[in-house]
């Protein structure tokens, strides 16, 4: 079962989100609805790459609702702290890059991005072998937050390298 679960979550899971993350990035820039604009990327920035976390693992949430995922320890929390590790590294190794070339080009953030979801997925893992009280409240409070931060940000984008 542990050889089962550290499979599924450190190369299956992974190499769905990077699958549905490139996706997303190929199509962002062809759709034009709002709400599509929250969860599929519309550039090459920084902040654009955090919605693909987003809606992959919106994806993901979705999906195991109808699979055998729920029986897993802190299924939706691991999940919800693993796109935030996703987000932070990507965040944080998108600024040093930024900081280091004077740009973040798209090479640069597919690595990143694959760099984070391995990192993020191991969080998850770890997360899923302990039991956390009210789990599931933090992870859709966290979850909401997010959401609406990606919402916010998506329409009114800071003036900053995270946003070009």
């Amino acid at each position: 079962m542990v050889k089962k679960m550290k499979n599924r979550e450190l190369v299956i899971i992974p190499s769905i989100i990077i699958f549905i993350g490139l996706f997303l990035y190929l199509i962002g820039d062809t759709v034009s609805s709002s709400f599509f604009k929250i969860l599929l990327p519309q550039g090459n920035s920084i902040f654009e790459f955090l919605k693909i976390y987003f809606a992959a693992f919106l994806l993901i949430y979705i999906s195991g609702i109808f699979t055998s995922d729920k029986q897993t320890n802190n299924h939706l929390f691991s999940r919800v702290i693993g796109s935030i590790i996703m987000m932070g590294v990507t965040v944080l190794l998108g600024s040093l890059g930024y900081l280091v070339f004077g740009e973040t080009t798209s090479f640069m953030l597919l690595v990143i991005f694959v760099v984070s979801t391995w990192i993020g997925q191991g969080a998850v893992y770890l997360l899923q072998t302990y039991n956390f009280k009210h789990g599931i409240i933090i992870a859709l409070i966290l979850q909401t937050l997010i959401a609406l931060l990606i919402s916010y940000y998506t329409f009114f984008p800071l003036e900053n390298y995270l946003f070009i």
